[in-house]
């Protein structure tokens, strides 16, 4: 099921053979007005039915190419589909992993200012294991600082995928808008 929609890359280059085998036919196509009238007899000449072949051959030859292009366009679309929701799922887990990270940080520091908090309090009495105590403080005070930074810089990281995320329904929109003119096509 994989290899359910895929074409072979020399399917999209259009241009590398032709269609029509014949060149004057190929030249003519768009030129040529649709046969009208009534349908030939028997009894006509021909030379008309000669021409009315043509005439179908180079319109179902026009229509070939039409729809080899819608196909080629529906494939491209497709992949461009594929592409936007891998890259949807890619962002939403992304996000859901940074803000993991960033809360999981935040308990860090939380639980490091706690405890540094109950170690002062139960060497309160001891001059100079207070004076260490203080140094321990500053030198987390400063981790703290440094690690809200790197918070801030995080939240910045998820607005901006957030940010990215709100494209996407656009890119969608207009995805589902040009499936539906191919289909009108068809």
């Amino acid at each position: 099921m994989a290899g359910r929609n895929h074409i072979p890359p020399h399917a999209l280059k259009l241009g590398s053979r032709p269609l029509i085998d014949d060149p004057r036919a190929a030249a003519a196509i768009h030129r040529a007005p649709p046969p009208s009238g009534p349908a030939p007899t028997s009894s006509a000449r021909p030379h008309h039915i000669e021409e009315h072949i043509l005439a179908q051959r180079r319109d179902m030859q026009a229509l070939l190419l039409d729809n080899q292009r819608l196909a080629a366009t529906h494939v491209a679309l497709k992949q461009e589909l594929a592409v936007a929701q891998r890259d949807l799922r890619h962002f939403s887990a992304t996000a859901a992993a940074v803000q993991a990270d960033s809360e999981s940080q935040v308990r860090d520091v939380f639980e490091q200012s706690l405890k540094t908090e109950a170690e002062a309090r139960s060497i309160a009495g001891l001059s100079v294991e207070l004076g260490r105590v203080r140094d321990d403080i500053q030198k987390l005070s400063s981790d703290r600082n440094e690690l809200t930074a790197k918070l801030q810089a995080i939240n910045g990281d998820i607005v901006r995928a957030r940010s990215e995320l709100h494209h996407l329904p656009a890119i969608q929109q207009e995805i589902e808008v040009m499936n539906r003119e191919i289909q009108r096509g068809r």
